[in-house]
């Protein structure tokens, strides 16, 4: 009876295991191969596809990476080569939706990225039909320095040819230098605009009175830079105006909405066009949006800044704190990408009249601050993406095609290591160990009948 007893002691055992379902070990093992970004991986046809669309459901990085496939089926067996994208470096993140991918990006080029690489992990939504222009031109207007170092962005957008996932990848090259030294540029102006508004900006004053000060303070630090040809990049940009004291149109907008950003005054840079005073020409221009009590008003600093035959350095007031009606006489932009300049309540009178009792700000003379570039944030932001590591040494192999799928952009992406394997072990060591058991159990057993049959 105990020797009969024990195969069902055993199937009773083995049937209450936690032994995983063989499909999930089979996904496990493909994804921990397609992690080393093979040329070419073997499977059974019945698993094709729905194995690896299971393995990108559960590694969304890894749908970056492949470009497309070629299966060739023989038998019950498919061989499928996998082409890779040509870029193999730089982080992938995997976001979930459209508001996390805006994030992500807007991220990116607040810390001077040289490239955003992007996983949509849902198969609702669609980077494809976003308008990334648009949303573009939203971060110019809202970061300061990235609108106007930002040399060029590119992007391309392709969707999984096997699973419903969106890929994105942005490259943004800038005008002074790598992401890098760009970033280490973008700290050193926030730092000069901190330091100027700590140094000459009184405790107190309202919002518009800070908005007064700010645009007499830059005019009578700043001129405009007329080396025409010869002006360095540095004049478009705050950092040439805070530190070097020059900068043309786009330098003075992002000075004043860095200064007034420091201040928590809600401030946009807007990109147009305006004609000239003198030969009623119409050429490309920047100036700035700011927020009062809820309305919006037009300041141009550019033009309230006028260049003068003596040298002499002169503040006026012509174009600060207009309408729209007012200010597109002489300026034009596209008003769908900016919100409504309506506010009529402030007048340069009335702030001067209350600004002037009291509190004559003077700019003190700051001392140069040594370029440096504190990489935390940026670290930080390294830290949320997943490194891709493959390296194509070799073309992928060449089979007999007989189905081939493709994607239809330029990307790629890896993935972070799992730890489906070691449970995979875990299972074979528990299952070896209780069949020993099992056994040195069943081995007694039969001693000790043979004993007592021989007694």
């Amino acid at each position: 009876m105990r020797i009969a007893a024990l195969p069902l002691a055993v199937f009773i055992l083995f049937g209450i295991l936690p032994v995983p379902p063989a499909c999930a070990i089979a996904t496990d093992a493909l994804t921990a191969q397609l992690q080393t970004y093979p040329d070419e991986i073997t499977m059974p046809s019945a698993e094709y596809p729905e194995a690896l669309v299971e393995v990108y459901r559960q590694a969304p990085a890894l749908c970056y990476a492949a470009e497309g496939y070629t299966i060739t089926t023989q038998g019950d067996e498919s061989r499928i080569a996998i082409r890779y994208r040509s870029e193999r470096n730089g982080m992938v993140y995997v976001v979930d939706s459209l508001a996390e991918a805006e994030a992500c990006i807007a991220e990116a080029m607040l810390l001077c990225q040289d490239r955003v690489q992007l996983v949509l992990a849902t198969e609702n939504e669609s980077l494809a039909d976003w308008d990334l222009e648009a949303y573009f031109t939203q971060l110019a207007a809202e970061d300061v320095l990235t609108s106007t170092m930002l040399a060029r962005r590119a992007w391309s957008s392709w969707t999984h040819p096997l699973i419903d996932y969106s890929c994105l990848r942005i490259d943004l090259t800038y005008h002074m230098g790598t992401g890098e030294e760009t970033y280490a540029y973008k700290q050193l102006a926030e730092q000069l605009a901190k330091a100027r508004i700590e140094r000459s900006i009184p405790a107190g004053l309202t919002d518009a009175q800070k908005v007064l000060m700010v645009h007499d303070m830059l005019l009578n630090n700043a001129v405009y830079d007329s080396r025409g040809d010869a002006i360095p990049y540095e004049s478009h940009t705050a950092y040439g105006v805070l530190q070097n004291g020059v900068g043309v149109c786009d330098g003075y907008a992002e000075a004043f909405q860095l200064m007034l950003q420091q201040l928590d005054v809600p401030c946009l840079l807007v990109t147009g066009t305006a004609c000239s005073d003198t030969d009623d020409t119409w050429v490309a221009h920047a100036w700035n949006l700011v927020q009062l009590d809820g309305a919006w008003y037009h300041i141009d600093c550019t033009w309230d800044d006028p260049v003068t035959s003596t040298g002499e350095t002169m503040v006026t007031h012509s174009y600060f704190l207009l309408d729209d009606t007012a200010m597109s006489a002489r300026h034009q932009w596209d008003s769908a990408n900016y919100p409504a300049a309506t506010g009529n309540a402030y007048t340069h009178s009335q702030i001067v009249a209350t600004m002037r009792a009291g509190h004559q700000s003077t700019w003190e003379t700051l001392a140069p601050i040594a370029l440096r570039c504190t990489d935390v944030a940026r670290a930080e932001y390294r830290d949320k993406g997943t490194p891709l590591t493959h390296d194509e040494t070799s073309p992928p192999s060449t089979v007999a095609t007989t189905t081939t799928t493709q994607a239809t952009a330029n990307q790629e992406k890896p993935l972070e290591p799992q730890t489906e394997s070691a449970q995979d072990l875990l299972y074979v060591m528990v299952f070896w160990g209780l069949a020993a058991a099992l056994l040195l159990v069943y081995g007694c057993s039969r001693r000790k009948a043979h004993n007592n049959t021989t007694e």
